[in-house]
């Protein structure tokens, strides 16, 4: 009986497959005809025979873009273990902010075929080109953080956001220390001058109004966006209507307190950190 050799190459080349094939839970599809493949698992196919190819950088134009929702979430997970996981660097065309909260660690914003802004996706985020193409309710702040607790008593978890700040937020899947992302809308945000009592708001953050402005929708007297300091490098954005501002006689550099529900903060806005 002949005997069958394996080379170190070889036997190289079979670990990065069966990696791949795990990775992206992909081996009961291996004998399926792509015809028999839903939208999700079809692209979890075509990452795979792209990863195989051992490529130098991979590009990814909108994976998710013809997908419904159900497909979308069915694929998400394994995008962000990709993000993660595979030493390849990854170009990702999107339009979506919930994936770039989800996935991106840098962020390039490109307008016309022009670069307009490229850095950490933090600080785009925060930056007034950024904020300028949200709708009303997209407008947020992100932040980094890390999980504090796990309160299973009443599913939330306790993320740090500074040393001095913290936010419960809805459970998220992720253990004690780990680093996590998280976005805040400016409609959950409201202010208030003193810290209160016996509410059911379980986030209140002492803050100082850093700017007040007409946001950019509605008429002036509908929308207002005030730009919220917890320190000097971590910020909140609160869209509140006119009418508050003339009551509360907000100014800028005045000490006030953020209010933001526990609730208001969920499992879709919060995704762990992509490692780097």
């Amino acid at each position: 009986m002949s005997k069958i050799y394996v080379t170190a190459s070889q036997k190289k080349d079979e670990d990065y497959f069966n990696e791949i094939i795990k990775l992206l839970a992909i081996e009961a599809l291996l004998d399926r005809y792509p015809s028999h493949l839903s939208g999700g698992e079809k692209q979890r196919v075509a990452i795979g025979r792209a990863l195989l190819s051992k490529p130098n950088i991979l590009l990814m134009d909108e994976p998710l873009a013809s997908l419904d929702t159900p497909r979308k979430r069915e694929l998400m997970p394994f995008l962000e273990a990709l993000s993660n996981q595979v030493d390849i660097p990854i170009l990702y065309v999107t339009h979506s902010q919930n994936e770039i909260l989800r996935l991106a660690q840098h962020l390039v914003v490109i307008d016309e075929g022009r670069v307009v802004e490229s850095d950490i996706i933090e600080r785009v985020w925060a930056s007034k080109l950024m904020q300028s193409w949200q709708s009303f309710s997209d407008k947020s702040a992100l932040f980094k953080g890390t999980v504090l607790e796990q309160n299973d008593t009443y599913g939330l978890t306790k993320v740090a956001l500074t040393p001095e700040h913290y936010l419960w937020v809805q459970h998220t899947n992720a253990d004690v220390g780990e680093h996590v992302r998280l976005r805040v809308r400016a409609s959950d945000v409201s202010i208030s001058l003193n810290r209160a009592e016996k509410t059911s708001i379980r986030n209140i953050l002492p803050c100082v109004v850093k700017s007040i402005s007409l946001g950019g929708k509605g008429t002036p007297r509908q929308s207002v966006e005030v730009v919220l300091s917890l320190d000097e490098e971590r910020e909140l954005v609160a869209t509140v209507t006119q009418w508050a501002i003339d009551d509360l006689s907000l100014k800028e550099g005045q000490k006030v307190y953020a209010q933001i529900k526990g609730v208001s903060v969920s499992q879709k806005d919060v995704a762990l950190e992509p490692h780097l």
